[in-house]
């Protein structure tokens, strides 16, 4: 498995709610962005990050 890296930007945060943070996932690749409002959906963002990088592949076909 190859590790992936990540920015992750934090715009906002509540000092009140501290479950409350908005910013923005990128991967380092030069992906998308991906925005989030709370701690729970960035780390739902990772995991479906790292779900999608262990998917497994179609082999290649040998075009005819």
């Amino acid at each position: 498995m190859i590790p992936e890296s990540y920015v992750v930007r934090v715009y906002r945060r509540d000092p009140d709610r501290p479950d409350r943070i908005e910013g923005l996932l990128i991967a380092a690749d030069g992906g998308a962005g991906h925005a989030f409002h709370s701690g729970a959906e960035l780390l739902r963002l990772l995991e479906s990050a790292a779900e999608k990088r262990e998917a497994p592949r179609r082999p290649r076909t040998k075009g005819v």
